[in-house]
């Protein structure tokens, strides 16, 4: 069985982009519980994820692709914890995932996702939420109580559900990314 976390909240439906009065384009994470807003990037982070996605499509090894996301992102002067860095990173697990190198997400990268997602950083959550920073590390480094997992959870807005591991996302593949990234 594995551990996931599912959101109680509406936050993962698309939502109305104001200023095109028209559905927002949106890259979803491999853990499918974040959507970053493409039309929010500005041009140099677009310049960034259209040379990324271009190399991707070449289907480089995890190592090759991990390397040249890396050089892109200072070439462009992409901040680490950026939307678009973000997408970087994510184009990069499903390299290692499909190549058996990396594992596939689990609830601490689907914690992760809602964090930033609802909150922007981890700081701005232990802040807002009165978890310890400490607390919130143990969680990601594997060395927490279900306890401390169900709190956080709790603050999240999510519900704590037991699946079986039949039960994974078949979309994070490689295609599924570029197939999201098509009209960069």
């Amino acid at each position: 069985m594995s551990l996931s976390l599912i959101i109680s909240s509406c936050s993962l439906i698309e939502r109305k982009c104001e200023m095109a009065k028209k559905k927002p384009k949106f890259y979803e994470t491999i853990t499918g519980l974040r959507k970053i807003d493409l039309s929010k990037l500005d041009a140099k982070e677009l310049a960034f994820l259209r040379e990324v996605v271009e190399f991707y499509k070449t289907k480089p090894d995890w190592n090759e692709f991990a390397n040249r996301r890396n050089l892109l992102r200072q070439k462009y002067q992409i901040e680490i914890n950026s939307s678009a860095a973000d997408i970087g990173y994510d184009l990069e697990a499903r390299i290692g995932i499909a190549e058996g190198k990396v594992a596939m997400p689990n609830y601490q990268d689907q914690i992760n996702d809602f964090i930033m997602e609802k909150f922007w950083s981890r700081d701005n959550f232990c802040r807002e939420t009165n978890i310890t920073t400490k607390m919130l590390a143990q969680v990601f480094a594997g060395k927490s109580t279900l306890g401390d997992i169900k709190l956080i959870a709790r603050k999240l807005g999510c519900v704590l559900v037991l699946t079986h591991d039949s039960g994974t996302r078949t979309d994070m593949s490689p295609q599924k990314a570029i197939e999201r990234l098509r009209r960069l």
